[in-house]
């Protein structure tokens, strides 16, 4: 306990700031000082002040294919979604597409809440319907206000090899 005869007594404080503040974007601190006076208790009124704090979001997506190439159809192809928080907030909301006509979601693996830098996954599953053609995928993440597109997962059509009966140039026993 002190005792102040006239005038001011600085006070100082200090609060380490939490990832909560950071989401909100703000700390905000209320202070009142409190003394007795002649037998009185006397309290002040609150001073409140607002820190603003520096919100960064970002995201970043990769998608990956679990194979380099495709021949037939019937060939089953997945692909890997990883979604990284890489800004300094909480990313809420988050929901996962892919622009491949076909394919399975399961995101499991992803939660629906991404921490500070926390990474979810997602599978892409898909069976080949038509060959002849590189198929290229990509997927997009939203959360917390960002929507971002994922680079393109190419996996090469590559024509199967021929078996020597259907090309005519088997070899023959000739006597």
């Amino acid at each position: 306990p002190s005792t102040l005869t006239t005038g001011s007594m600085p006070c100082t404080g200090e609060h380490v700031v939490t990832q909560g503040d950071i989401d909100l974007g703000s700390y905000v601190n209320t202070a009142t000082a409190a003394g007795v006076a002649w037998g009185d208790s006397i309290t002040s009124a609150a001073s409140v002040v607002a820190t603003a704090l520096n919100r960064a979001p970002a995201l970043t997506v990769v998608k990956t294919a679990n194979a380099a190439s495709y021949s037939n159809i019937g060939d089953s192809l997945t692909f890997t979604i990883s979604a990284t928080n890489t800004g300094n907030t909480t990313l809420g909301t988050v929901s996962v597409s892919d622009a491949l006509p076909g394919v399975t979601l399961d995101c499991t693996a992803m939660p629906t809440t991404l921490a500070r830098a926390s990474t979810g996954h997602c599978t892409a599953s898909m069976v080949v319907s038509a060959v002849g053609a590189d198929i290229i995928n990509t997927a997009t993440v939203t959360a917390g206000g960002l929507a971002v597109v994922s680079n393109a997962a190419t996996v090469r059509y590559v024509d199967p090899p021929s078996s020597p009966a259907s090309t005519g140039h088997g070899l023959a026993r000739t006597g």
